[in-house]
């Protein structure tokens, strides 16, 4: 197992986190992700996904699967978030759950 592996079963094993019972069917591949502002992931689509959020706040860009592929926002600081034009756009905070579906497009702006 990698690094990651090892520190989320490590994690789960000492109950510090535990897959919510309704996504738990979802299956898929465990993935512990961080970083700060204005950092963020670029635009993408994959198989079903769930994020959590544990700390800060993240701005979510998303597109159906039937749209071409959207350009990926820049992320800024807070006061000027770039947006994906003709995109849904959430704000993830601690605690909330975003679930991704099958080939959406998304990509994410960390914003602390």
């Amino acid at each position: 197992a990698n690094a990651e592996q090892t520190l989320l079963e490590s994690m789960r094993s000492a109950g510090e986190y535990d897959v919510p019972p309704v996504l738990a069917r979802a299956g898929g591949t465990h993935v512990f992700s961080f970083g700060g502002a204005p950092m963020g992931v670029e635009i993408a689509n994959h198989g079903f996904a769930w994020i959590g959020l544990v700390a800060g706040m993240k701005l979510w860009h998303l597109q159906p699967p039937d749209t071409a592929e959207p350009i990926s926002a820049t992320c800024r600081l807070r006061s000027r978030i770039e947006v994906i034009p003709g995109g849904t756009h959430c704000l993830q905070r601690p605690g909330d759950i975003i679930v991704v579906p099958t080939a959406w497009w998304h990509a994410t702006c960390n914003l602390e």
